[in-house]
């Protein structure tokens, strides 16, 4: 909700706008399920992005394999309000043992754009935006 700024020695200052986003999750709608939805109450701008801007909506459901949380099964779906892009699909995939968790996501859009391959004229077809993350934890209590 502040506004913090960041000296660059060659660009100068940097500030960033507050943001403000609000959300809701539903739990255990269906044993071991949770929905939950959230929207950027703000339209956000960056001076790094000139003339992009972003206010983003999303909603999603995480669902509990096993019992305990072992294994954790994520989807949800996210659209930029402020631009001209299309929506985005997210699909994840967590594993908790003890303390230790892992999570693995990717991200892709419908929309598919072609990429010449080579010289001969061949096609090569991608989505427009993707991602892929993976995340290793660990927590340590502290009491």
């Amino acid at each position: 909700l502040n506004g913090p700024s960041f000296d660059f020695a060659r660009a100068g200052d940097y500030e960033l706008e507050p943001q403000v986003r609000a959300g809701v999750g539903l739990y255990d709608l269906l044993p071991g399920m949770v929905l939950a939805a959230d929207i950027d109450l703000t339209r956000n701008h960056t001076d790094a992005l000139p003339g992009y801007g972003s206010q983003q909506a999303a909603i999603g459901f995480e669902y509990s394999l096993l019992d305990g949380e072992a294994v954790l099964l994520r989807g949800g779906v996210s659209k930029n309000l402020a631009g001209s892009e299309g929506a985005s699909f997210h699909l994840g995939l967590g594993f908790r043992l003890a303390d230790v968790f892992i999570d693995m996501a990717a991200m892709f859009t419908p929309r598919i754009m072609e990429i010449e391959r080579d010289a001969e004229g061949g096609l090569f077809e991608l989505p427009e935006r993707a991602g892929l993350s993976l995340m290793i934890g660990c927590q340590i209590p502290l009491d």
